[in-house]
């Protein structure tokens, strides 16, 4: 071996070096999803493989995630879930999603309230794994699954019980921007909540009320689909941004905006080629299922939008969820 291959062999350990360094947390993965017991609507369409993905995701250094809860039901075993992978930093959310606000019924929140208190994590307490509140908030795209007024009051109720429990809040805001801002400053007055909005799909100026609010921004597949949304995730500032899959959903795809820089992700962090689920193999992701390994390319698509290097908004993104989190 010549001594410029072998100068060249050197950097390229150091670089993996500096790769395998790098941590991320998933703040958005619905790990309870049947998808990841090898479900699809309704049907086994191939073996559980729950316990893969998340080994595959550590592999790339995805060593954190917290679990969402859709509603009462769902948070209990995001919750499960998060105590058994304990030992990969995972925690979990409760809430009710606005889409589920019709099941927002007397009693409902002090339900929420009691498996919170008893299951909030507080260090190193074994088997508490709940951090916020959520996923909750308004969703005007769905109407067809809760009313304004329901979702409002369901919303509300969450508010008041993060300010009760003074918790951080994980929150969903789809084309209700200006209704989301009404409802949280009519509700929590002057001590606005602490928390972070997650899969925003929103423009720039609304980003930057929610920042002005305290707010953090959560990026995914869904947050990178179009030129608008490349400018978002520019703007946001480094100090507010967390990154998520929201798996297994936003994945992205080649008919996303920054789809060239797809395969410019250092290969440490890919994983294997995806196939159909037809032709599944627990080495490889399944096609058309977001999982928390692509995590990496996230925070890689971000830095090329904001022209950073990857360990900067990596570990930015991994400071601000410790610190709003308190992981």
């Amino acid at each position: 071996m010549d001594k410029m291959e072998a100068l060249k062999r050197q950097i390229r350990q150091l670089q993996l070096d500096s790769l395998s360094e790098l941590r991320f947390i998933d703040i958005g993965l619905n790990l309870a999803d049947s998808m990841f017991r090898g479900v699809y609507r309704s049907k086994q369409s191939h073996p559980d493989d729950l316990k893969a993905v998340v080994e595959r995701a550590h592999r790339v250094g995805v060593d954190g995630a917290m679990l969402t809860g859709g509603n009462l039901e769902e948070s209990v075993e995001a919750h499960n879930l998060a105590t058994q992978f304990s030992d990969f930093a995972y925690f979990s959310t409760a809430g009710l999603h606005p889409t589920r606000s019709n099941e927002f019924v007397d009693g409902y929140i002090t339900q929420l309230e009691q498996f919170i208190s008893d299951n909030r994590y507080r260090g190193a307490v074994r088997g508490k794994r709940v951090v916020a509140v959520g996923e909750c908030g308004l969703d005007w795209d769905r109407l067809h699954f809760a009313d304004k007024p329901k979702q409002i009051e369901a919303f509300t109720a969450q508010l008041q019980l993060a300010q009760r429990l003074d918790m951080p809040m994980f929150l969903h805001s789809r084309n209700c921007h200006s209704d989301l801002v009404k409802v949280i400053k009519s509700t929590c007055g002057i001590k606005l909540p602490r928390g972070c909005v997650h899969s925003f799909t929103g423009t720039v100026q609304e980003m930057h009320e929610l920042v002005k609010m305290g707010l953090y921004i959560g990026l995914n597949g869904c947050s990178l689909k179009t030129e608008e949304s490349i400018q978002v995730a520019k703007a946001v500032p480094l100090d507010r941004l967390m990154i998520e899959t929201d798996a297994p959903w936003c994945g992205v795809s080649s008919t996303h905006a920054m789809h060239e820089h797809i395969d410019t992700l250092d290969d440490f962090f890919k994983l294997n080629p995806p196939l159909k689920k037809e032709k599944w193999s627990e080495e490889a992701p399944v096609k058309g299922r977001n999982e928390p390994g692509y995590l990496p390319l996230i925070a890689h698509l971000i830095a090329c939008a904001k022209e950073l290097p990857l360990h900067i908004v990596a570990n930015a993104a991994h400071m601000n969820t410790n610190a709003l989190f308190e992981l």
